[in-house]
């Protein structure tokens, strides 16, 4: 019994650990998302482990560090997308550093269902909340 006390103890000890720099690694994603050189060496770099490691703590999740920088980019520029003002979908598109436009509007529409257009045009018609 002691035994298994001790080594729950140690697990507990491992997922805490684990769970910070899975914390860490998402903070300084979303900190850079606007920053063209993000990329999984910049992060495990920033929170002082190696690449494999952080590969393994996304994947833990089924996730890959790349898809969370996308996904994160993405949600950040709808978030821009439904705002009124002068920028234009390539503005949007550049400032969270995707390649072209064109790009931007597949990888919008595939997470969103709609082109980022369509998302800004019906953001338009609602009524404010």
């Amino acid at each position: 019994m002691a035994l298994s006390l001790s080594e729950h103890a140690e697990t507990d000890g491992l997922s805490a650990v684990r769970t910070a720099h899975l914390r860490r690694a998402d903070e300084v994603i979303r900190r850079e998302l606007r920053n063209p050189t993000l990329s999984p060496d910049m992060v495990a770099r920033a929170c002082g482990i190696s690449k494999r490691y952080l590969h393994e703590l996304f994947s833990e999740d089924g996730r890959s560090v790349a898809r969370v920088i996308r996904d994160q980019r993405l949600r950040a520029a709808r978030d821009v997308v439904a705002l009124p003002g002068d920028l234009t979908l390539a503005e949007i598109a550049y400032r969270f550093c995707f390649s072209d436009q064109a790009q931007f509007s597949r990888q919008f529409k595939e997470a969103f269902g709609c082109a980022p257009s369509a998302y800004r045009a019906a953001r338009a018609e609602r009524p404010p909340e």
